[in-house]
């Protein structure tokens, strides 16, 4: 299972070890998990967006390998010449449409804003949790415009600790105001 190490010498937290074991959908079937019919192949949505007629334009699960899982506690400890601590925090997918093989440049304005407003409501809702201290929202995007899966889609991480870089932006702004 992954945990959470100070690094000694930079003084960063990594994260380190394997991320849990999943079971996976058959590859050779071809089969895109995120595509409508599909939804059995991902966790149940934490919240989605439907149309009139009641079909998903876009939705948000948890992954199914998360880094960061929300049950549990920090338990920080000393462990030889590390701190270490579980990896409490979140890793969810936002599906970003239900158009196979379209990107999120390709996307009407509108869908753009109701995936941005996803990003909003999930931010908020993770920064309730008082476990966690930084919510990133980031996407992957191959040189064809796709991702390995084809479907336009982001990641949202949550973990306990602050990036370095941004630990030091805070503090020199404190300072400096």
């Amino acid at each position: 299972m992954a945990e959470l190490r100070l690094d000694p010498v930079t003084h960063r937290w990594v994260v380190c070890g394997k991320r849990r074991v999943m079971a996976d959908f058959d590859d050779a079937e071809a089969v895109c998990p995120f595509c409508p019919g599909n939804e059995h192949f991902t966790p149940r949505a934490i919240q989605e967006l439907t149309d009139d007629e009641g079909a998903w334009s876009a939705r948000v699960f948890h992954d199914r390998a998360p880094i960061f899982l929300v049950e549990g506690e920090e338990e920080r400890q000393a462990v030889g010449m590390f701190d270490r601590m579980n990896p409490i925090g979140a890793h969810e997918i936002l599906i970003e449409t239900p158009s196979h093989g379209v990107t999120l440049g390709e996307l009407p304005v509108p869908q753009v804003a109701k995936c941005i407003g996803l990003y909003r409501d999930r931010i908020l809702d993770l920064k309730r949790d008082m476990r966690l201290r930084y919510v990133s929202v980031y996407k992957d995007q191959g040189p064809g415009g796709v991702n390995e899966h084809g479907h336009s889609h982001s990641q949202v991480l949550a973990s306990p600790v602050l990036p370095q870089f941004l630990e030091l932006e805070f503090r020199w702004s404190k300072m400096h105001f």
